[in-house]
């Protein structure tokens, strides 16, 4: 049984799949079975495969019957996999030549290797960014969770990870048929089920930016479309799963990230396919962010955050402007009931705030050490406002900026 089970996916990829497959065949770990799954091509890329076969042994070719897209072509390779261990490496993509020894070093008792990659941009085709700032070591699926929701730093691509595969046959982890942005849901159900995660914090993969990809095409109602089913998927997935409350805020962020970028794909697509005011789809965008996950994007609280404010039980918004404002809308989407509003001059503030009285700070002393502030102004003043709170006594606060 080889070590490690490398499961390509091909399709149209000529141009790519040389370098794609020299990569992988240079790796220093030698141990290794390279699966490539054609999906019924029309250009060469067979002939390419073939051609390497015959020189590499340890090269396995499976044909598609149909043309079946990229999850079940990941799913029919990941189902004739022998290795102990399984990678998935998209034909159009590179990996450096210690990928799978590096990750074998860490692999030991874990269900799941996550590690950093790099683009590869050479037509210099968009921005295109991604963080992984998760620190090298091994967690538990909820602490990785977690600390992924703290950092923004979900990366969802399947492509970053290396698995047990006797973890993804036990818990039947297979990619959604005839849905793009699959990876989204199988990283949350590999995450879900994991029992211990370590985490490389080097770039690994080498994942190629180009023209034609599904990335840079133009958006068609699909791509909307599946993003819908992605939410309700991942929705139904993390109702169906009984986790902590701490994991429940981290997947509820997860979620929450998910449904804005399908917020901003409607948005896109009514500028690209409607001859729609543009004034109009920029007050619905915001709309439709406040209401759904708060979407002032500045205005967010990491997970350990959330918990203080709930294990306080006594919150004040210290603010009565718009960003306060947004502030508790904020809170009331995340069920964190406020105490009330405070502010250090009454003269030159609005009285009440989203049916709050808006109050003096000093009116608020006696709750001072059972409760925690959220400064809620914009950063030109949260100094000094922080320097107001510790002089009235005021010990736990959240800055916002």
């Amino acid at each position: 049984m080889p070590r490690i089970s490398v499961i390509i996916p091909v399709y149209n990829v000529e141009k790519y799949l040389a370098e794609c497959l020299d990569s992988v065949i240079n790796q220093t770990e030698k141990d290794i079975e390279i699966i490539c799954v054609e999906d019924c091509s029309t250009d060469s890329s067979l002939r390419i495969l073939h051609e390497y076969a015959k020189k590499d042994d340890r090269i396995v070719i499976l044909q598609n019957e149909v043309n079946s897209g990229l999850s079940v072509t990941r799913n029919n390779g990941l189902n004739i996999a022998q290795g102990e261990y399984v990678l998935f490496v998209d034909s159009d993509d590179l990996i450096e030549p210690t990928l799978i020894e590096t990750t074998l070093k860490y692999a030991i008792d874990v269900d799941m290797v996550c590690f950093n990659y790099k683009e590869y941009n050479p037509q210099n085709i968009g921005n295109f960014s991604h963080s992984y700032l998760i620190e090298d070591g091994l967690y538990s699926n909820e602490d990785y969770f977690v600390e992924s929701a703290d950092k923004n730093s979900f990366v969802v691509v399947a492509v970053s990870k290396l698995y047990r595969r006797e973890f993804l046959i036990q818990n039947n982890l297979q990619f959604e048929p005839d849905m793009l942005y699959e990876d989204n849901l199988f990283y949350l159900q590999c995450v879900l089920k994991a029992n211990k995660i370590y985490s490389v914090n080097e770039q690994l993969y080498i994942y190629r930016i180009r023209q034609d990809s599904i990335m840079t095409k133009k958006l068609q109602p699909k791509n909307v479309n599946d993003y819908f089913k992605l939410i309700f998927t991942t929705t139904l997935e993390y109702i169906e799963n009984d986790v902590s409350e701490k994991f429940s805020i981290a997947i509820e962020h997860f979620i929450a990230a998910i449904i804005n970028t399908y917020i901003n794909m409607n948005k896109q697509y009514i500028y690209d396919n409607a001859n729609f005011d543009g004034t109009v789809c920029n007050k619905l965008q915001r709309v439709f962010s406040s209401k759904i996950i708060g979407l002032d994007n500045r205005i967010k609280f990491s997970t350990n955050q959330i918990e203080t404010l709930n294990n306080k039980g006594k919150v004040l918004v210290y603010g009565a402007g718009d960003i306060a404002r947004k502030t508790i809308n904020y809170l009331d989407l995340l069920d964190v009931s406020i105490t009330g509003v405070a502010v250090s001059d009454a003269k030159n503030n609005r009285k009440s705030l989203m049916g709050h009285t808006v109050k003096l700070l000093s009116d608020y002393e006696r709750i001072k050490d059972d409760c925690v502030v959220i400064i809620a102004v914009s950063s030109k003043f949260s100094n000094e406002i922080e320097d107001c709170l510790r002089e009235q006594g005021f010990k736990n606060y959240i800055k916002l900026f």
